[in-house]
């Protein structure tokens, strides 16, 4: 089975691959534009093109936060309109294409990625960390929380193929 897994911003992070496999791929799509309009086009054009060449059978994103919490930490409107403007995109486009999809948040992939729950304001380098123990080819922090829901969509999706994979991950790091 075939899986992206997409952590949204300015700078998505995207990682695909078959559930199970070693060696996912990562990549960073950069929707930085001057208005919400061409950040919404370029987010729309980059995922129509990764449908197009990829052809997941599942598309996981991020969910994104819950509003209440990013007004109490201050986020500006800009911001949190992106998020849910982003979200909402990656739906419409999904809508069009013959792919499942699922919402995860991103605190429950972290803690089954990591196994534990991570401190506050460390889940990031948790799961950064994590994936250079895999030696996923990771670039950024994006990346990372992109590889981390693949992770926990490819348990959701194909069980059996993503067992093999910790067994092949515990094998490796014992050798």
């Amino acid at each position: 089975m075939k899986i992206t897994a997409l952590d949204l911003g300015a700078t998505t992070g995207v990682c695909f691959g078959e559930a199970g496999e070693r060696f996912p791929e990562v990549a960073s799509w950069d929707i930085r534009a001057p208005t919400r309009a061409q950040r919404a086009a370029l987010l729309r054009d980059f995922l129509a093109a990764h449908l197009l060449s990829y052809c997941p059978d599942a598309l996981w994103v991020e969910a994104p936060p819950p509003l209440a919490g990013m007004m109490q930490r201050g986020t500006n409107i800009d911001t949190l309109q992106a998020l849910y403007g982003f979200d909402m995109i990656v739906g419409l486009v999904a809508f069009d294409w013959p792919v499942k999809l699922e919402s995860i948040d991103a605190q429950a992939a972290r803690q089954h990625f990591l196994g534990v729950r991570p401190k506050k304001g460390k889940g990031k380098e948790a799961v950064l960390n994590r994936c250079k123990l895999f030696r996923w080819p990771v670039a950024n922090n994006n990346e990372a929380d992109a590889a981390c829901i693949w992770w926990y969509a490819c348990a959701h999706e194909a069980p059996n193929a993503w067992m093999r994979a910790v067994q092949d991950q515990r094998a490796a790091r014992a050798s």
